[in-house]
């Protein structure tokens, strides 16, 4: 091993750089070119000679200069040379590090005023239409038009619920709650096609989780302890609300159906785990 290279990259590496041809990207020396300070320049070759690379070097937008460099100064650029097992796709998975009060509202509801204030639990779709902040149960649609739900129902018992504010209470990691943002377009074109179950994110990982600690809030069942949330002190109240124990991460708008269900399939489930019913449910709409 060579700087972390093993026998088998390095001999693609050499069997690269034995020879070059007109389209490379090379490496080169930035003192050969004029007006540059960077110890390493990358360059295109458009021509050659025995003894010669002609190489372009782009300078604003519009310019491109080209260089005659002898041809044993030259590095062929090998960050593309070797194994590359990741599957070539566009980052639609999104992490970003909030408080719960903050996903809460994302999630349209407000830690203080409950979930009954429309200006916290809806967004204006027009003047005269607004449209839930979150679905509860999302749904997929393939090419025939046809909806797949695929979130099961809530399952939690109270006990379940319990144990995971108690998990709060003792500053214990609750993974990761991800939504899926949509894009104002389709919830305006969903619409008017007459499908009234748009919002604008979908809940694709974290429902019990979220479901729990909203019933929690709003005063519907008790702690281990025999406590409401409204009997804790206001010290309390601001130390559950404004934790960091639960992660948010979103799929942006440009994430298509089948990347939603692929990320529902391969995330590690806290609390009861999926029936293999359900999950075999969910494997058949990828199929679609």
């Amino acid at each position: 091993m060579r700087n972390n290279i093993s026998n088998k990259k390095q001999t693609l590496i050499d069997q690269y750089n034995s020879s070059i041809e007109v389209g490379d990207e090379i490496e080169i020396d930035g003192d050969l070119l004029k007006g540059y300070n960077e110890k390493k320049i990358t360059v295109k070759v458009v021509d050659k000679t025995t003894t010669e690379l002609i190489v372009s070097k782009n300078k604003g937008y519009y310019n491109e200069e080209t260089y005659n460099i002898p041809i044993e100064k030259y590095k062929k650029n090998i960050f593309f040379i070797g194994e590359n097992p990741f599957k070539e796709q566009h980052q639609n998975l999104r992490l970003y590090q909030y408080s719960l009060e903050s996903v809460l509202r994302n999630c349209g509801v407000d830690s203080y005023n409950g979930v009954d204030n429309k200006e916290i639990t809806h967004l204006s779709l027009t003047k005269e239409i607004y449209i839930p902040k979150l679905n509860w149960n999302p749904f997929v649609i393939d090419a025939s038009g046809k909806k797949y739900y695929y979130q099961r129902n809530l399952v939690w018992n109270q006990q379940d619920k319990q144990l995971l504010i108690e998990s709060i209470y003792n500053n214990i990691n609750l993974g990761k709650v991800i939504l899926r943002k949509r894009d104002f377009d389709w919830c305006l074109k969903q619409y008017e096609s007459g499908n009234k179950e748009v919002c604008y994110h979908d809940i694709v990982d974290g429902k019990q989780r979220l479901d729990a600690i909203i019933r929690f809030i709003l005063n519907e069942f008790q702690d281990l302890h025999g406590n409401y949330f409204g009997d804790l002190s206001a010290k309390a109240q601001h130390k559950f609300t404004n934790n960091q124990l639960l992660s948010y991460s979103e799929l942006t708008e440009w994430a298509t159906d089948e990347d939603v269900i692929e990320t529902f399939l391969t995330i590690n489930f806290t609390g009861k785990q999926m029936s293999k019913e359900h999950l075999d449910y969910v494997k058949s709409i990828r199929l679609k």
